[in-house]
């Protein structure tokens, strides 16, 4: 039997490395990404530690570079026949280099870092799933997965007593918002070929994603393996008849 090829991008930190860490344990092959090709090494070197049965390939790939994507594709294409699940984990929160004031400097740096975060969390996904739907669509148990966030919930927003309510990040929030029409979207597009489409939110993780993983970690912030367990289980088929929807830890699925 062979090899199940799971893609994870962003992969060489975080929630993605400690979702590649958990899938380890099984004979996958896990393809690491991150924007450099050395770092993807370093992140195998690492997770070969503890491995149990996977095999890993490190490829680099930037998701605000179009043509990095298209070469990333062609190079996975030569490699691989196909691909069983593609994991886009590479997000970016960076609402807190956003200054104060309307100076015209101020408002063309708020400009910048939205459209980054826009870019990384919502046009890079698109395009990289766009380039790889022919692989996807070759695998017999095809899964695609968004890595979203509970701040991406308009019914969480709107009710005070929600933990998520008082939490500001309105640009981040913005965009997992969007990756979620988005995922709804390809759901709707490709589930009649066979294709399980998620959403997940990992949860609230100690990662170097919105700044100090102490003080998040300080602020009740889990372990970064607990949100990659929730990324593992959806990438293992775990979830089975939540396709189309935002899927928690626990079997939960967190409200729109």
């Amino acid at each position: 039997m062979s090899r199940e090829i799971i893609v994870i991008t962003g992969s060489n930190v975080g929630l993605g490395y400690e979702a590649a860490k958990v899938l380890s344990q099984k004979p996958y092959h896990i393809v690491i990404t991150s924007r450099t090709l050395k770092n993807s090494q370093d992140a195998i070197a690492e997770l070969k530690k503890t491995a149990s049965s996977a095999t890993f390939s490190a490829y680099e790939l930037d998701v605000l570079s179009p043509a990095s994507v298209s070469s990333f594709a062609e190079k996975l294409g030569n490699e691989f026949s196909h691909i069983d699940v593609l994991i886009n984990n590479a997000g970016v929160a960076l609402d807190r280099l956003v200054p104060d004031g309307t100076t015209p400097d101020a408002l063309a740096r708020r400009a910048e870092v939205y459209s980054q975060i826009l870019n990384t969390n919502v046009v890079g996904p698109n395009i990289l799933t766009t380039v790889l739907q022919p692989l996807l669509l070759k695998s017999s148990s095809p899964r695609l997965i968004f890595v979203s966030s509970g701040l991406g919930s308009l019914e969480w927003r709107s009710d005070p007593s929600s933990t998520y309510y008082q939490v500001p990040a309105a640009m981040y929030r913005s965009s997992k918002s969007a990756l979620n029409m988005q995922m709804l979207t390809w759901h709707k597009d490709l589930k009649d070929q066979g294709v399980a489409v998620y959403s997940l939110c990992p949860g609230f993780n100690a990662t170097g994603l919105g700044g100090n993983p102490e003080e998040a970690a300080a602020s009740g912030a889990t372990s970064p393996d607990v949100g990659g367990r929730v990324i593992a289980d959806v990438a293992m088929g775990k979830r089975k008849g939540q396709e189309g929807r935002v899927v928690a830890g626990e079997g939960a699925v967190q409200p729109w």
